[in-house]
C-alpha cells in the first residue's frame, strides 16, 4: 500500500459514503463513516474550526474520513492539506439527478421516523428538501475541489453508485483487488444505492 498520513473523503452525503467505508475497512484501514465512537464527526469537525484547532482533533485515530463534512466544512480542504500533510483525497460523487432523489428519500424517512419535526420552521438536520441550494452547493464544492487538485497523483473522482469500485480505489491505494465483490451497502428495493 502506498505511503500517506490520512484518507479525506470531500464529496457530500448520499454518494455510496457506507459502501467506500465498507470497501476501505476491507482493505484493512481504519476508516470512519458520520459517527463514531467520539460522536458525530460534522458536530466535531464544526467545532474543531469554530475553535481554530485541527480539524480532526480528537478523532485523528483513523486513516480514513468519509462523510464528516458539510458544504461549509468541505471547502476547508487546504487546511487538511497543511494540517494533516501526506494525505491523500477522493472525491465521491454520483449521478446528479440520483443524488437529489437519494437526498430527498433520506429525508422522507427522517419525516416518517419524527414526523413532529414536519411542523417546525428552519429544523436543523435533514427534515427539509432544498434542491436549489443542494445543487449550488455541490457544484461549488466540485469546482473547487477539481481546480485545487487538478490532476494531483494524490487525488482522484471515485462514483462508487455507478459501479467504480475495487479497481480505482486499488490502483490508487496502490493495493491487490480483493477477491470479492465491492460492497454496495443501501441500496433500494429497486438495486440503485439510496
Amino acid at each position: 500500500m502506498r505511503k500517506f498520513n490520512k484518507i479525506f473523503c470531500l464529496g457530500l452525503n448520499k454518494t455510496g459514503t457506507k459502501s467506500l467505508h465498507t470497501a476501505l475497512e476491507i482493505l484493512v484501514l481504519k476508516s470512519s463513516h458520520f459517527t463514531v465512537k467520539e460522536g458525530n464527526m460534522k458536530q466535531i469537525v464544526a467545532e474543531n474550526h469554530k475553535k481554530g484547532l485541527p480539524l480532526m482533533t480528537s478523532i485523528e485515530d483513523y486513516d480514513v474520513y468519509i462523510d464528516w463534512n458539510t458544504y461549509k466544512t468541505g471547502l476547508l480542504f487546504k487546511q487538511l492539506e497543511e494540517q494533516y500533510p501526506g494525505s491523500l483525497f477522493i472525491l465521491n460523487t454520483r449521478d446528479l439527478n440520483s443524488w437529489i432523489s437519494s437526498r430527498k428519500k433520506h429525508i422522507q424517512r427522517n419525516l416518517e421516523k419524527h414526523p413532529e419535526k414536519r411542523l417546525l420552521v428552519n429544523q436543523p438536520g435533514w427534515y427539509k428538501v432544498d434542491v436549489d441550494k443542494w445543487v449550488a452547493q455541490r457544484r461549488d464544492l466540485h469546482k473547487k475541489v477539481l481546480k485545487h487538485f487538478g490532476n494531483r497523483d494524490d487525488f482522484i473522482i471515485v462514483d462508487v453508485c455507478s459501479g467504480e469500485g475495487w479497481k480505482k480505489i486499488c490502483k490508487f491505494l496502490q493495493v491487490d483487488i480483493p477477491e470479492i465483490n465491492f460492497p454496495h451497502k443501501n441500496k433500494s428495493p429497486n438495486g440503485t444505492t439510496n
